[in-house]
């Protein structure tokens, strides 16, 4: 579980990436939310996730060029539509 340094995780959004950072409690969580993003298909070509210890204990926070969600938990269905309106933004539009 380690951290992506804030400046990697910058750079990635610059490039389009949407990012998917958590400070989960227990591994059952985790699994669900890496089961979200696996069935999500253009989390393969433009999904980050990361342990991220900033959040608060139990929040999501989706990220991209310009817009966040941040939930409590792990919301499925609006993970998947942040997904579907948010892929690609950065000023980059090479991937990464």
């Amino acid at each position: 579980r380690d951290e992506l340094p804030d400046e990697l995780i910058v750079h990635n959004l610059e490039h389009g990436n949407i990012v998917v950072s958590y400070n989960l409690a227990g591994q059952e969580e985790i699994d669900e939310l890496r089961r979200v993003i696996s069935d999500i298909g253009l989390a393969n070509l433009w999904g980050i996730a990361r342990p991220y210890d900033k959040l608060q204990e139990g929040q999501v926070a989706l990220a991209t060029w310009g817009v966040l969600d941040t939930m409590d938990g792990v919301d499925a269905g609006r993970i998947e539509a942040f997904f579907e309106y948010a892929g690609n933004l950065g000023p980059e539009r090479v991937p990464c």
